[in-house]
């Protein structure tokens, strides 16, 4: 054999070891036989994973996809009333228990006394999304407690 001849075959066992690793990256040299198969419990945990994202997907898709009929249902009631300085402060909780959401929810509350209206005040709620309550207070001169306090829902957006 010839030197050129060694050369080139020294060169190929060297590529060829490359390509499989060396002894020492794995211990030992199998030659050509394949890397051993994950355990039948990767494959599982795989499929397992990829069903619950096409499931998610799927649902996301679903719901950004299709129309949603419902309206707002908006409730509304007095947490609290607290003297702040010169004036009172009636603390609200909007809820909507509709199944859709209410933005720029406008409420009043009014201070009712014996059938006549003493003073009206207002609130905006930015967002009151379905299956959700938001807090927010109305101003009023008079102590709502010594009075009947009003409230209602002027009127929301579709967002």
């Amino acid at each position: 054999m010839s030197a050129a001849e060694q050369t080139a075959r020294s060169r190929d066992q060297d590529r060829n070891r490359d390509r499989r690793g060396s002894a020492g990256d794995r211990g030992e040299d199998h030659g050509d036989q394949a890397p051993p198969k994950p355990p039948k419990l990767a494959y599982a945990g795989a499929a397992i994973g990829a069903l619950l994202f096409a499931l998610c997907v799927g649902l996301l898709g679903y719901e950004g996809l299709s129309p949603t009929e419902g309206k707002p249902a908006i409730e509304l009631r007095v947490l609290d009333v607290t003297k702040t300085g010169s004036s009172w402060l009636a603390r609200i909780e909007a809820r909507n228990d509709g199944d859709a959401t209410g933005a720029g929810v406008m409420v009043e509350g009014t201070l009712m006394s014996g059938g006549s209206e003493l003073e009206k005040a207002q609130a905006e709620f930015d967002y009151v999304p379905s299956g959700s309550s938001r807090r927010g207070g109305l101003f009023f001169s008079r102590d709502p407690a010594g009075f009947e306090l009003r409230l209602r829902v002027l009127g929301y957006v579709e967002p």
